[in-house]
Parts: structure tokens; C-alpha cells; sequence
């Protein structure tokens, strides 16, 4: 008996360090999903509007179309169309617990397009996403499974690529580990700046904020000017990463802050959750990039911050600067492939140096909002609610009513755009005018930096427009009573497509946006492909679908969001 027991445990030991070992190997097998010396125009964790980018953008040299491989062997366990976002995409699980990712494609391999197409059909909608089951597309590492593309939210030919963990989704960085790059040029830090986190905190004669220029030594970055300071203070550096042989500009791995020889701060891009990804509003100096496109990368916490990389915080990166004590700084940045940028330099604490008095005057619609708990701001006007953990730093919050004649409403303004929300907020804003025949009309709008007026939604309810905002500024109620715009690109009543491959046509929709597209031929719904950012549908051609080699007749139905319709119709040949 006593043999048996220790033979099952050896069996077991065997068992569980092969397991090991294979996922190990598998892990080590992905290849590069394109051919040849791969470019990387995109890192991990990249900065984005309001997101961390999920993946890597690998170049495809501005070409459409380059064969898009499988990393390693899987089945498709995703299949997704939008027009915005990744555009058209495919996701494959791995027997090693991780999921592969491709997106911005141009289109799929023959036997994954035709079963789109077959799915497209069923429900009638260009937009899907599809989860086939495991034995319905086995995949073998380097089969080619689509073409590189454009489709989506992308600014250009490229191909997205990502690794996730398949139990939860999280985003993993594909290098050093799954993708191999040449890369021996470290992160390239253009700025410091030191941040003044109290009311009495003092940095060289600054009581907010203070730039400062750096210089690039044999040694590393260092400051050549002293700098003194009093108080609480936070540091941020504007900073990016180049690669060999690439022009293009990319973001950093990881951003370490030591004061004294004791980590402060340190931010790891390596994984993170989608549900994490607006964080990036408060890892960054939001005012200053909403103001002037700079990203500055603050090297300090703000209190609702959760983001999952930020980690061995010590008094969340904020240093207290004592009178006559010498704070020695050094901050380092690397790459993906552990190149390392520093920078040091030295901090005098000084006497806290005398101000003119001064005083804080009682303003008439200032609340104080708490960004631990939820937050309801309200008046004869509009409700304003922000949900717990909305706001990553408390917030007197201010806001004023200006009466229009212009609008269904007063312009409600809410504080300050430079202050990001990391949620959004449901506001309401009460329209008693408003004629019953533009009610469902109505929705909730706002100016752009151009104060040009665009959309923002929503829906009438009970006398007012109730709908949610991303961010703070001026908001109103107005209408959109104006149909989408249909121009027909290369078709025409009784045109000859018989040596065409596809019908173009450009719809576009100047204020709520475009609701729903159907197109329609000899009365039978068709797929059209939409590229949002380009406005263009595009119908294919399809000989399995439609008779060639006669008279035909097209419809298209364009529906804004709030339900104004436009058609086009004509006959043609093909």
C-alpha cells in the first residue's frame, strides 16, 4: 500500500511538471502574425485618448492586405465586425491559457469570410460578434486567417495585434515575450515638471506648477539649475520611446521614482483589465493635455486612482520637503526590451516662504464633491449624478446657468473640462417649452473646442432630456431634425456595373449620428461594409447572391439616432 501511495504521488509529480513544461513550451512558440522584420508604430499601454492602448500596432507599410497569421495553434473562439474600434477582427484561444488577437483587418481567409457573411445575412446587420464553438475553426499555428487592413477606428494601414489571458481578458504585453523586436535605443525624456499639491507647497518661486529643463549627460538626464522647494510636491516627465530603424514615436514600460534611495512610485505596464483602461486620465496631467496636447506623466496618485500597474506607492509618489534636508531624486524609465533612461537630480528643502494674504471667497453654486462616494448636484434646472469613484480627487465643484434663446434649454455649465471623469454621469436637464412634435427629437448637446455645437444623446423624459456625459463643460438641449446625407459614389439610375467589383456610396450625418444602414437589392437584404471614419458603405459583389447579367434595382435606408430617414433608390445593371 504504502509503495502504491508513492508511486501515485511520483505519477502525479510527472504528470503536473510535463503540464508544466508544455505550456511553458507553447508559450515560447508564438511567431510573428506578419512576415518579415517586424515594426512597431504602437506599444503596450501606450497613451491614448482616454485609454491605454490594449496591444501593439505592427507596420505594414501602408498596404492593405498582408497575410495575417496565427501565432500558435487554438481554435477561433471570436469573430467581431464593427465599424469603429478594431474594426473587423479575430480572436484565437490557446491551449496554454492565452488568447491571441488581430484586428483592423481588411478581410478574413475564404472559409471565416463566408461564414461571416452567412451570420451578416441571418441577422441583417453589417456589426457582429460571434463566438463559434471549439471544432468549428481549429487553427494551426502560421495559417493564414485574414489580410491586414484599415477597418475600424484605425488612422491607417496597420495591423493590431494583443495577447490576453483567456480566464479573465486581461491585456498582457506581447514583448519581449510573444513578440520579438530589435530595439537598443532607450526611452528619450524631453521634460520634468514638479507638481505643488498644497496650498502652501513652494518649488523656486512657483506656488502651482513648475517646468523644468533637463539636459542629456554620458551618465543620464540631470537638471542644471537648483531647484528648492516646502511641502507636499509631485513630479511628472514627458516622455517616449523610439525604436530601431522607426521614426515613429512610442510609449514606455515601466517608470520607477526613488527619493533617498526609498521607491516612491512605480508604474508597470505588463497586463492590465479593459475595465481599467480610463485610468490613463489620471496617470496623466489631463488639464495640460486637454489644453495643449502635451502628455506629461504624473509620478504621483490621486486618491480614487485603482489603476492595477501602479504599484509599491509610498505616500502615493507625493514627497514631503522638510526645511534644510536634501532630497536626492532618480528617475528611471524603461522600454519593453529594459532599455533605461535616468534622470537625477537634487531637491533643498527651504523655509516656507512668506505670501501676501490672501482668502478664499464664498462662491454662490460651488459644492464640495467627495470622489469616494456617489454625488448628486441638483437645482430648478438640471440633476446632475456621478456615480462612486466618478471623480479621482475631491472637487469643489462649480457650475453656472446662462439663459439662451438659441436652445430648448439654459446653458448648464458644469466646472471644467480639464477635470476628467472616469465614469460617465447622468445629466438632466429640464426643456418645459419643448413642442410635443420635436420631443423625440430632443437630446442633450454641447461645443466642441471650435464651439462648434455637436451631440452628446439622450432621450425626452417628463419634460426634460435625460442622458450621460463623459466629461465636464457647457450643456443644453436642442434638436436634430435634419436626415442623414446619401451620395452615391459610383452608381447611378440604369448604370452598367457589369465591370464593377462593388457600389460605393457615402452616408454621413452631420449632428446625432448614424443610427442604422440597410441596403436592400431586388427587395432582399444585402451586406454592406460601412467604414465610419471614412463615411463609405461598400456592397461586394456576390455571385452566390445575386443573379448576374441582368436589371436590378437598389435601395438604401439611412436612420440617424433620432430616427430621420433618408433613402436612395435606382435601378442598374450587372
Amino acid at each position: 500500500m504504502k509503495r502504491f501511495t508513492i508511486l501515485l504521488i511520483s505519477f502525479f509529480l510527472v504528470a503536473w511538471h510535463t503540464g508544466f513544461s508544455q505550456s511553458k513550451s507553447n508559450i515560447n512558440d508564438f511567431i510573428a502574425p506578419l512576415s518579415g522584420t517586424l515594426g512597431i508604430t504602437g506599444s503596450f499601454g501606450e497613451i491614448r485618448t482616454d485609454h491605454f492602448h490594449s496591444g501593439v500596432d505592427l507596420r505594414t507599410d501602408g498596404a492593405i492586405g498582408k497575410e495575417v497569421k496565427a501565432t500558435n495553434d487554438g481554435f477561433i473562439s471570436r469573430i467581431k465586425v464593427s465599424p469603429v474600434g478594431y474594426g473587423k477582427s479575430i480572436f484565437i484561444e490557446h491551449p496554454n491559457g492565452l488568447t491571441s488577437g488581430y484586428g483592423h483587418l481588411d478581410r478574413y481567409n475564404a472559409q471565416i469570410d463566408e461564414y461571416v457573411k452567412r451570420i451578416q445575412y441571418q441577422l441583417k446587420s453589417f456589426d457582429i460578434d460571434v463566438f463559434p464553438k471549439p471544432n468549428e475553426f481549429p487553427i494551426t499555428r502560421g495559417d493564414v486567417i485574414a489580410y491586414s487592413g484599415n477597418s475600424g477606428g484605425s488612422s491607417g494601414p496597420h495591423l493590431h495585434y494583443e495577447v490576453r489571458t483567456t480566464i479573465d481578458q486581461q491585456i498582457v504585453s506581447p514583448i519581449p515575450e510573444y513578440l520579438t523586436i530589435t530595439d537598443s535605443i532607450t526611452p528619450i525624456i524631453k521634460s520634468l515638471h514638479i507638481y505643488q499639491l498644497d496650498s502652501s507647497s513652494y518649488s523656486n518661486g512657483y506656488p502651482s506648477k513648475m517646468d523644468v529643463n533637463i539636459l542629456r549627460g554620458k551618465e543620464g538626464y540631470m537638471v542644471n539649475s537648483a531647484i528648492n522647494g516646502y511641502n507636499k510636491i509631485g513630479f511628472g516627465i514627458d516622455v517616449f520611446d523610439k525604436l530601431n530603424y522607426l521614426s515613429t514615436q512610442c510609449g514606455f514600460s515601466n517608470i520607477s521614482l526613488s527619493v533617498n534611495g526609498k521607491q516612491f512610485y512605480k508604474l508597470v505596464f505588463s497586463k492590465f483589465a479593459f475595465a481599467e483602461t480610463r485610468y490613463v486620465n489620471s496617470i496623466i496631467d489631463y488639464a495640460t493635455k486637454n489644453n495643449s496636447g502635451k502628455e506629461i506623466i504624473k509620478l504621483f496618485a490621486e486618491p480614487a486612482n485603482y489603476f492595477s500597474g501602479l504599484q509599491n506607492l509610498h505616500k502615493k509618489g507625493i514627497i514631503d520637503i522638510q526645511p534644510d534636508s536634501l532630497y536626492r531624486i532618480e528617475i528611471l524609465v524603461s522600454d519593453a526590451s529594459n532599455n533605461i533612461a535616468k534622470l537625477k537630480f537634487n531637491i533643498q528643502g527651504v523655509e516656507q516662504p512668506l505670501r501676501s494674504a490672501s482668502f478664499n471667497q464664498k462662491m454662490k453654486d460651488v459644492v464640495f464633491l467627495s470622489c469616494m462616494i456617489e454625488n448628486t448636484v441638483y437645482n430648478d434646472t438640471f440633476i446632475l449624478q456621478l456615480p462612486k469613484y466618478t471623480l479621482y480627487d475631491n472637487l469643489y465643484f462649480k457650475h453656472s446657468i446662462k439663459l439662451s434663446s438659441s436652445y430648448y434649454s439654459p446653458i448648464i455649465k458644469l466646472h471644467s473640462p480639464n477635470i476628467p471623469l472616469h465614469q460617465k454621469a447622468k445629466l438632466e436637464i429640464k426643456s418645459p417649452n419643448m413642442p410635443v412634435k420635436l420631443q423625440s427629437k430632443a437630446l442633450l448637446a454641447t461645443f466642441d473646442s471650435n464651439q462648434k455645437v455637436v451631440a452628446v444623446g439622450g432621450e425626452w423624459m417628463n419634460g426634460s432630456v435625460k442622458g450621460n456625459i463623459s466629461g465636464f463643460g457647457n450643456f443644453f438641449v436642442t434638436v436634430d431634425t435634419i436626415a442623414p446625407e446619401i451620395v452615391p459614389i459610383n452608381i447611378k439610375q440604369n448604370a452598367n456595373m457589369s465591370n464593377s467589383s462593388t457600389i460605393k456610396v457615402i452616408v454621413k450625418d452631420n449632428f446625432s449620428g448614424i443610427g442604422k444602414i440597410d441596403g436592400y437589392i431586388d427587395r432582399g437584404w444585402v451586406v454592406f461594409d460601412y467604414d465610419k471614419k471614412n463615411d463609405l458603405i461598400q456592397y461586394k459583389f456576390d455571385k452566390e447572391r445575386l443573379t448576374k447579367g441582368i436589371s436590378h434595382i437598389l435601395e438604401i435606408v439611412v436612420k440617424d439616432i433620432k430616427g430621420n430617414e433618408n433613402r436612395f433608390k435606382c435601378n442598374f445593371t450587372w
